[in-house]
């Protein structure tokens, strides 16, 4: 089959980057790269070479998501990654103090030993993605939703905050006679016209502290002596999401029911001004039940008086951005244990461990030594499951025999540390009889010692969470050793596979919308599904991109075409009704947001029926036909929108599929992609 890269492919090679930082992750018909159509293989593949900027700007949060637009791009390009075949890929970054080559281009199915023929071992990582994946327990009660991992003290002291505005988008202004919004401005102006936000990341000012002093401070960007009177409030938000350029954005964000009332002396510019003290509002924000420990926004209003101030902004000059200053104590001193659960770890049964660390990033600087150290200890399981809010949920669990015991050292705000080798734990969970490639593996953490050093969480930097680090040598093992669970994934890969037959029979294909609505029979059909007959299903579920708002109650019903190899669908009557199913799974979606991916409930028991059957071989194709009974949602097709077309992701046991149970390029890809960390420059030239 002759493959072509089109015009709008090549551009979107140049672009993909560029469009993320631009403002929301571009749509999918910017980002359209490359899907082969499954049902041929000549054996020649394009190459692509994925530029990527991971430069401090990726930092930034975009709109209301409340993800930063690094996590935006490892959503797209891993969505990319994990549906494309038939194509060649390498990875290229670049920041300050230039590019280089992450990975070479090689073909994206390939055996990672294939194209990294260099050495035995393989590394993995894997990098803490959600609230159920890092908790701490104090006295049997668990937090999932802590902005901070304290490890292992905690309570009966003070801490310090001090947080400047850190990306342009963050201060912002609104002109109250047009509700008008200003992103990104080089100054903010004070008058009885506008009223102004300022959002402050990643605070880390724990739940139920108490708030002993809190200062908001400005620095002048011009002399003004005009005499007023100015009001803060606080934004009544659990986690405060990002300003966007909607009309009406700041003014429309609830207040707290504090404020304070700020009476500036004249400025001089280039000077620092302090507001009264605002603990009262601070105070309020902790409290707040659901309170994440992560952003907060301040609120400034025109209270009286006339003429104008100036301030700096962060774009204007970082230096002299708006800071907050907070001081707190905690309540009641003690010991507590933290959790972490790590997903997906490819490594086989039975391999190697020659090296395992989990890296941290610190949070907090503190130097106050150990006496005894902590007690890492992994958790005596084939799949860890997440944590929950359950009494002792991370205290109640089994640990492996194996621990490691560990004396930080002194920790520097931002410093990457690593615990020391815990190989030996790693080595315990893969040697268990029940444990697959692809499983989940979790460790506490434990100690009592009256010091804690802080690290980020997942809650709080989502960028800066905790990575597990480990190189492995499989080259003992035989094809029919080292269990590992393999995940694959068919997209909609024609504008025929996804077709909707109307109320009076009427088959449509190469619709532009995949209208799941009452009345409509539905289709989709999945090519060269690589499962052996009998495979045992892990995990199977559809993802569609919605294609317009929907909010009405909604259900939808699901089964499989319960035949051996599945027919295409063709423009005859009745055609994807008349087919006989499998047994049904039905799923109530919330709300829909459009160019939104949303997931449906598990549908193993459907593919295994199909898969089940006496006659199904490797490579047959898989329909799934939709119904609804109520309500309605929109999602897009194939030929709308190649690159948001459903998609199915099956997770199956490796002796489930017919192809060999080894970690891929498209793996390590993968891994590379949702390690970045936003830093440094865009060194535009020096990487071109």
């Amino acid at each position: 089959m002759k493959h072509k890269v089109s015009a709008r492919f090549k551009a979107a090679l140049i672009g993909f980057c560029y469009t993320l930082t631009a403002g929301f992750p571009a749509l999918a018909d910017d980002t359209e790269i490359f899907f082969a159509s499954g049902a041929t293989d000549s054996g020649k593949y394009p190459n692509v070479l994925f530029i990527l900027d991971t430069s401090g700007s990726m930092k930034t949060e975009v709109g209301d998501t409340n993800k930063t637009r690094m996590q935006h791009m490892q959503e797209a390009l891993t969505n990319i990654l994990n549906s494309s075949t038939g194509v060649n890929v390498g990875l290229m970054r670049f920041n300050d103090p230039g590019g280089p080559i992450l990975f070479p281009v090689s073909n994206i199915s390939a055996e990672l030993g294939a194209a990294t023929p260099s050495t035995p071992q393989t590394s993995i990582s894997s990098r803490i993605i959600d609230s159920a994946d890092d908790a701490e327990e104090q006295s049997g009660s668990v937090n999932l939703n802590s902005a901070r991992l304290e490890a292992v003290y905690v309570g009966g002291d003070t801490g310090t905050v001090a947080a400047q505005i850190s990306i342009g988008a963050d201060d912002a202004e609104e002109v109250l006679s047009s509700n008008t919004v200003t992103l990104n401005g080089n100054r903010i102006n004070i008058n009885n016209g506008q009223i102004n936000g300022f959002r402050f990341n990643n605070t880390g000012i724990p739940k139920g502290a108490n708030i002993s002093s809190a200062t908001f401070s400005l620095t002048s960007r011009t002399n003004s002596a005009d005499a007023m009177t100015l009001r803060l409030f606080g934004e009544l938000n659990n986690d405060a999401l990002a300003f966007s350029s909607n009309d009406g954005n700041i003014s429309s964000r609830a207040k707290t029911t504090s404020y304070i009332d700020w009476a500036p002396d004249a400025w001089t510019q280039n000077q620092a001004y302090t507001s009264p003290d605002i603990s009262s509002i601070v105070q309020e924000l902790v409290n707040q039940s659901g309170w994440s420990e992560d952003d907060l926004v301040l609120l400034q209003t025109f209270q009286s008086g006339s003429g104008e101030r100036q301030a700096y902004t962060f774009n204007s000059n970082e230096d002299k951005a708006a800071t907050l200053s907070v001081s707190y104590q905690m309540g009641t001193p003690g010991q507590q244990t933290t959790g972490l659960r790590f997903r997906d770890v490819a490594i086989p049964q039975g391999a190697e461990i020659t090296s395992a660390v989990i890296e941290f990033t610190a949070a907090q600087s503190t130097d106050k030594p150990f006496v005894n150290g902590l007690t890492v200890q992994g958790f005596d399981s084939d799949d860890a499951d997440a944590f929950s809010a359950t009494t002792t949920n991370i205290t109640g669990r089994t640990g492996t025999s194996a621990t490691v015991n560990w004396v930080p050292d002194a920790w520097s705000d931002d410093q990457v540390v690593q615990t020391p080798e815990l190989k030996t734990i790693v080595q315990e969970i893969v040697d268990r009889g029940g444990w697959c490639g692809n499983n989940a593996m979790g460790f506490r953490i434990s100690g009592e010692d009256l010091v804690n050093r802080v690290a980020h969480s997942v809650d709080g930097n989502p960028d800066l969470a905790p990575v597990l680090r480990v190189t492995y040598d499989d080259s003992a093992l035989t094809d029919s050793q080292g269990c590992l669970n393999q995940t694959l994934i068919y997209r909609v890969n024609a504008s025929e596979n996804d077709a909707e037959e109307r109320s009076n029979g009427n088959v449509i294909l190469g619709g532009d919308v995949f209208n799941m609505v009452p009345g409509q029979t539905n289709g989709l059909r999945f090519r060269n599904v690589m499962l052996k007959q009998g495979a045992t299903v892990l995990s199977a579920k559809l993802t569609f991109t919605a294609e317009s708002n929907a909010t009405a109650s909604t259900q939808v019903t699901f089964a499989g075409q319960a035949v051996d190899n599945a027919s295409g669908f063709v423009s005859v009557n009745s055609n994807i009704s008349d087919r006989s199913t499998t047994g049904s799974v039905s799923w109530n979606p919330g709300d829909w947001v459009r160019n939104n991916r949303y997931e449906t409930p598990e549908l193993k028991s459907i593919v295994e029926a199909i898969v089940g059957r006496a006659g199904w071989q490797p490579g047959n194709d898989l329909v799934i036909i939709q119904t609804a009974s109520s309500g309605g949602r929109d999602a897009y097709t194939n030929n709308n929108q190649p690159a948001d077309a459903a998609f199915l992701t099956i997770k199956v046991q490796s002796n489930g599929v017919a192809l060999p149970a080894k970690k891929t390029v498209r793996n390590r890809l993968t891994e590379i992609v949702n390690e970045f960390v936003p830093s440094g420059y865009t060194p535009i030239v020096d990487t071109l």
